[in-house]
């Protein structure tokens, strides 16, 4: 094999794996959301047959951040309070469950299953050591939440 086949052939699958994510996304995939301690992410949802999701924002940690139609979550850890606690503020048309995947690190250390509310937030505490949360696996929440 010549120098320059190679080359070009790292190239292309370098193209090719860069183009990858950008099609799975506009498939229509459910996003994964990273939150670290002290900040919030906050997505717009819509719920017709499926649950469809807007580009998300991050920000530190503030009150009255969500508006009609999005899901905000937020998670606060700290040595003062001796836990962590993932907060989840919900306006949205229908009542949205996830899961959670809380990490120290890189390594998990707690997955909880949170059903959301409309009429009220929801919320969890995760154990303290917790450095950041994976959010995933969307699901409109009907008749309750096993």
């Amino acid at each position: 094999m010549s120098v320059s086949f190679i080359r070009s052939a790292s190239v292309m699958f370098c193209l090719l794996a860069g183009i990858a994510p950008i099609a799975t996304e506009a498939a229509g995939t459910k996003p994964v959301l990273r939150i670290e301690n002290g900040f919030q992410q906050t997505v717009a949802v819509s719920a017709g047959s499926e649950l469809s999701f807007g580009p998300q924002r991050q920000s530190p940690i503030r009150p009255s951040g969500t508006s009609a139609g999005e899901i905000t979550i937020s998670l606060a850890a700290g040595a003062t309070a001796g836990i962590a606690k993932l907060h989840v503020f919900e306006r949205s048309a229908v009542p949205i469950g996830f899961m959670v995947t809380a990490w120290q690190g890189w390594k998990s250390i707690a997955v909880v299953k949170l059903c959301g509310h409309l009429e009220t937030d929801s919320w969890v505490v995760l154990p303290i050591e917790t450095t950041h949360v994976d959010v995933s696996d969307f699901f409109p929440v009907k008749d309750g939440c096993d």
